[in-house]
């Protein structure tokens, strides 16, 4: 990386999704990360840039993790674009539909010759072209940089903030820039990384906490497991939007608004799904030693049920809990997703809980044994654990007991198919 940058950054960058870990094949992984060389860094603080950092590479480090007697090892770098101008977040990846491989998406930075309002007072610069980059990701081809184009703004040049994601299928993106206070979506096709049927959506002005101000600022977005809903993270609130409500004016939802006192609040950041299907609130800045989650992300309105301050941490090294590392959705199509629907009704919440409650597997975490209860004879049913790259580790009929002593520590697949189909669970080793 260019040498001011590293001596001068904190060797670090402080938003979530500007690095990304991909894994290729068992023994290859990829690690992608921003880069700014020092003459386009010297123009940070000077016209036309007028200190709004643009970073103008983007390196992918090809990483055998075995290579180095055992340890991790850089095999090759790969410079994926050279003297580009990049935001210095909203990088995301998608499964390919072949489902090894993987799609790489990325917002530039170039002008458009659109005034951006927000920042006219500040300098004539003009707001950045509509454009994503994508790279077609593979263990024997990298593809050179592809780009598209849109018709709407949806992108401020105040890009230290933002967040691009993929659905749980991988058919559809959202991404929300800091400063415009707009959503942007659109379908996503997995076999050749186009985008189609955009959507620019205002996000509803909230007010900022106890304040007169108004919460004006995106910084986050997510979908929801069941794809039915997408969140947006403002500053000082988390708002709920509805793809399938028929009804325009009832689309928004407010969640929450601060989750402490204005005087200790963080502000809202990035937000991703865990392992367990709740979505955690990152925060930006602060010494907070706790995030806030939403515990039914795949429920409509306040049944989506925001915990404040829901996950501590008991310590915090580097001195907050900031937010959940940049994550895609690596067991895309190995994990089935989340198809219910809620439109709110008593019945359709009744069902919800139903169709997801079909299968326990505790403890999760576990260290050697998971017990697990299913409706019907185990004898019936046949159970899979599958690593995240797709690796079938055991195999058999199904019992009230499972030994996972022998697996490494790690994020694992239990899948259990019977004679109505299959049903998963994400499992934790310690």
């Amino acid at each position: 990386v260019g040498d001011d940058y590293f001596n001068n950054s904190a060797n670090a960058s402080t938003v979530s999704q500007s690095s990304i870990i991909l894994p290729i094949d068992s023994d290859l992984y990829y690690l992608v990360v921003l880069n700014v060389t020092d003459a386009k860094k010297a123009t940070w603080n000077s016209p036309p840039q007028g200190g709004l950092p643009a970073f103008d590479e983007l390196i992918l480090y090809k990483v055998d993790i075995n290579a180095n007697a055992g340890m991790p090892k850089i095999i090759d770098t790969v410079k994926l674009t050279l003297n580009d101008s990049l935001s210095s977040t909203m990088m995301m990846a998608c499964k390919h539909a072949n489902g090894k491989d993987w799609w790489l998406l990325k917002q530039t930075k170039y002008n458009k010759g659109i005034i951006d309002p927000y920042r006219s007072h500040l300098i004539q610069n003009p707001a950045p072209k509509n454009q994503l980059v994508r790279f077609f990701l593979s263990r024997d081809s990298i593809s050179a940089p592809v780009y598209q184009d849109f018709a709407n703004s949806y992108h401020s040049n105040a890009s230290s903030n933002g967040q691009l994601m993929f659905n749980c299928s991988g058919d559809k993106l959202a991404l929300t820039s800091h400063t415009l206070n707009k959503l942007f979506y659109a379908d996503f096709d997995r076999s050749t990384g186009q985008c189609s049927n955009p959507h620019f959506i205002d996000v509803p002005y909230q007010q900022r906490g106890t304040t007169i101000l108004m919460d004006s600022t995106t910084s986050g977005v997510c979908f929801s497991p069941n794809g039915q809903f997408i969140y947006v993270a403002k500053e000082f609130s988390i708002m709920q939007y509805d793809l399938l409500e028929p009804d325009t004016a009832k689309r928004w939802f407010k969640v929450a608004g601060m989750d402490t006192v204005y005087n200790k609040f963080s502000v809202y950041d990035n937000l991703y799904i865990g392992p367990d299907n709740k979505l955690y609130i990152g925060n930006k800045g602060g010494l907070s030693r706790d995030l806030s989650y939403i515990n039914q992300p795949s429920r409509k309105g306040a049944a989506c049920d925001f915990r404040k301050k829901g996950l501590v941490f008991l310590t915090t090294p580097f001195g907050g809990a900031s937010g959940p590392p940049c994550m895609p959705y690596y067991d895309m199509d190995l994990v089935p997703c989340d198809t219910s629907v809620d439109h709110g009704e008593p019945d359709g919440v009744k069902q919800w809980i139903v169709d997801n409650g079909q299968l326990k597997v505790y403890p999760n975490p576990a260290s050697n044994i998971i017990n697990v209860e299913i409706e019907g004879n185990y004898k019936d049913f046949q159970y899979e654990l599958i690593s995240l790259d797709g690796r079938k580790l055991q195999v058999g009929v199904l019992t009230p007991h499972l030994d996972i002593s022998i697996l490494h520590s790690g994020m694992y697949l239990l899948r259990i198919s019977g004679a109505k189909g299959s049903i998963s669970k994400r499992i934790l080793k310690e």
